[in-house]
């Protein structure tokens, strides 16, 4: 099986990285996109070694590594400020980076520029309907304005409701986990820290749970602040309803002023209203299977494994999918492996790490939650950012040689 002129569902980071990631192996793809071409990304992402070491495969790391904040641990303290512990998530000595936060527009834009640089044709404005078919040379799909289009692979990047998973297993819907992250963007001078340097980005743990701070430009003027807040279940219009809803999102937020220290208070104190947001935690069920059965059609990213923001690693193992993934399918082309063999492998591979991943995402819920008061161990990291995932796959691609 060759694989020469690949379809991928969905423009954002995952797609956008896969099609870098084979462009370097000689591998044609275009990139179709359900949103317009003008239309922006709010809010900032972190990106952690296991992640930032991939997007440096494709070149993507020298362009942003100017445009973002780099840190290394989240410090949790008690409403007294006193220590509690820390969460390492990221660390140059031990794993080649620090974590990076950064704008998710400022990626994206860069991410965008590399495709475009290197003649990857990126349609805006086209919405994926359904495979109308799939055979040993390939795969036809169609498009909701009835246009139908033939690859040698289809790859749904499309998100959490994706489309292309549909074709592949039927009833899965994303679930929602109860809580959800009101968030807002303040600028630091207007936090008023108990004493001079306050390490940031910091986790402080009061009687309502975590309110939370970090730094997300390069220069660390300006802080992301949220909290989690267990909710109900609400419909898509209701969502945005409660998203549209500024007063009512600053009201949750400021639901426990009264016990929060001088420092939180003034970070509420300095909540631009039209910088609110919110983020419900929803999660995609354990699938059985990411590809079909003749292989020509994959899901990846937060279309086959969704995971909640806590331990800021969704889009991280996204990034680790198309690297992987992409090593697979240049050993392919070059009749190295078996491509069924390799999916399988694959899945597997992926699987064992996202579960992993699972696994930590509930712990840091746990600690935001109200009740956490430093309680358990320290987490180690040294599994999760020091993934050699060129390695890992190409041992796996010699033994089938």
């Amino acid at each position: 099986m060759t694989l020469q002129n690949v379809a991928i569902i969905g423009g954002g980071l995952a797609g956008l990285s896969l099609s870098l990631f084979l462009n370097q192996r000689n591998i044609k793809t275009t990139i179709y996109e359900l949103r317009s071409s003008n239309i922006t990304s709010a809010g900032a992402i972190m990106l952690s070694p296991n992640a930032l070491k991939s997007l440096d495969k494709i070149g993507a790391f020298d362009r942003i590594k100017s445009k973002g904040y780099f840190f290394r641990d989240v410090t949790f303290r008690n409403d007294e400020h006193e220590y509690l512990d820390a969460y390492e998530m990221g660390n140059a000595d031990r794993f080649g980076y620090d974590a990076l936060r950064i704008y998710r527009q400022v990626i994206l834009d860069e991410l965008r520029s590399m495709n475009g640089e290197a003649g990857v044709d990126i349609i805006h404005e086209k919405k994926f309907s359904h495979v109308v078919s799939e055979n040993d040379n390939g795969v036809t799909f169609a498009f909701a304005d009835g246009e139908t289009c033939t690859a040698d692979l289809l790859i749904g990047a499309d998100g959490i409701h994706s489309t292309v998973r549909r074709y592949l297993v039927s009833g899965i819907k994303p679930a929602f986990s109860s809580v959800m992250a009101v968030t807002c963007a303040i600028p630091t001078k207007a936090v008023q820290v108990p004493y001079k340097p306050y390490e940031m980005p910091v986790s402080i743990h009061g009687q309502a749970g975590a309110f939370v701070m970090a730094p997300q430009n390069a220069e660390g003027s300006e802080l992301l602040a949220g909290i989690q807040y267990r909710t109900h279940e609400r419909t898509r219009e209701a969502w945005d309803a409660l998203f549209n809803d500024k007063q009512q999102l600053l009201d949750i937020m400021r639901a426990d002023y009264d016990t929060w220290n001088p420092m939180v208070k003034s970070a509420i104190d300095a909540v631009p209203l039209d910088t609110l947001a919110i983020w419900p935690f929803h999660t995609v069920p354990k699938i059985e299977k990411w590809k079909s059965d003749k292989g020509r059609v994959i899901i990846l990213g937060d279309s086959a494994h969704a995971i909640p923001p806590a331990a800021g690693q969704g889009v991280n193992q996204a990034f680790e999918d198309v690297h992987s993934l992409s090593i697979l399918m240049g050993a392919a082309n070059q009749g190295k492996v078996q491509w069924n063999e390799s999916l399988d492998w694959w899945q597997e591979y992926r699987q064992n790490r996202i579960d992993r991943v699972t696994s930590l995402t509930n712990e840091m819920n746990r600690r935001r939650l109200p009740g956490w008061a430093g309680e358990g161990e320290t987490i180690d990291s040294s599994w999760l950012f020091g993934v050699e995932i060129d390695k890992d796959v190409n041992a796996w691609i010699a033994e089938k040689k």
